[in-house]
């Protein structure tokens, strides 16, 4: 497992506990992937000089999101098109996927023909 993987892990712990607030150890892959979670407006990250101070949204006393799953890293979940349309289009779900461009998520993938690793799953 990952840096990365580790540190999605304290936000899962973090939800569980139902803390608001985390410190994340800085990685641009980090930063992509809450990226992502703050397009969806499930939560805020603030960078300071040591760490990433993230802020999880909660809405009627429960989170944003339920978990975040590591799917696994090159080699594993090998994404296609006709793979990502039928089988992993969820509206309950965000994955984030490794493209030859970066990481994206699926919609966009899709959207730009692009296939991919899933490395991660975000459950909504």
């Amino acid at each position: 497992m990952n840096k990365t993987a580790k540190e999605l892990i304290k936000i899962n712990t973090a939800i569980k506990m139902r803390k608001t607030n985390i410190n994340l150890t800085i990685s641009k892959k980090t930063i992509a992937i809450l990226n992502f979670l703050v397009d969806y407006n499930l939560i805020e990250f603030k960078i300071n000089e040591f760490f990433i101070n993230v802020t999880i949204k909660y809405s009627f006393n429960k989170p944003s999101f339920e978990k975040i799953t590591y799917m696994g890293s090159k080699g594993c979940n090998l994404l296609s098109l006709k793979k990502s349309n039928a089988e992993l289009n969820n509206k309950y779900a965000l994955y984030i996927i490794s493209t030859s461009k970066g990481l994206g998520c699926l919609n966009a993938s899709s959207y730009n023909e692009v296939g991919g690793f899933v490395i991660f799953k975000i459950n909504i």
